[in-house]
């Protein structure tokens, strides 16, 4: 999964994405790593985002670097992964009865946001050392800290 100067290949990335998370192209798969990227630069921390996007080829760092803030919200949590990915997601149509009328909604399909996200997890973690996963994974939210631990 890395290239020559041991940073992640980003071919290799976006393929292993496309097969984990069962996308259609390596487009789609690209679109997604750079969703959980940005998402991955809003949560942590400057100094463990530098261990990161040091790996990462330019274009994807800059990706991470661009959406970070100067200090990261402790309040963020997987909404911010999941709402990233569900936009572009397939939903499935269901009636509300709510209020009392029969009005249709759609319901995202928060599995398919997490499949991809844990795909992302998993490429991310074969092109870095275990300290590095390990630092990560305490410094994220905790639920998304739990696919990062257990990626695809």
């Amino acid at each position: 999964m890395t290239d020559a100067a041991g940073g992640i290949d980003r071919a290799e990335l976006y393929r292993h994405v496309r097969r984990a998370a069962a996308l259609g192209s390596d487009q789609e798969a690209a679109s997604v790593v750079r969703a959980v990227l940005r998402s991955l630069g809003q949560v942590l921390p400057r100094e463990s985002r530098a261990l990161l996007e040091g790996r990462l080829p330019g274009e994807l760092s800059a990706e991470m670097e661009r959406f970070a803030p100067p200090e990261p919200d402790p309040l963020l949590d997987r909404e911010l992964f999941l709402g990233r990915l569900t936009n572009g997601l397939q939903t499935e149509g269901l009636y509300d009865q709510t209020l009392g009328g029969l009005d249709l909604v759609s319901s995202h399909v928060d599995e398919d946001a997490i499949r991809q996200i844990r795909a992302v997890f998993g490429a991310l973690q074969a092109g870095l050392p275990p300290e590095t996963r390990g630092r990560l994974a305490a410094e994220l939210p905790p639920e998304v800290a739990d696919w990062w631990r257990d990626p695809a």
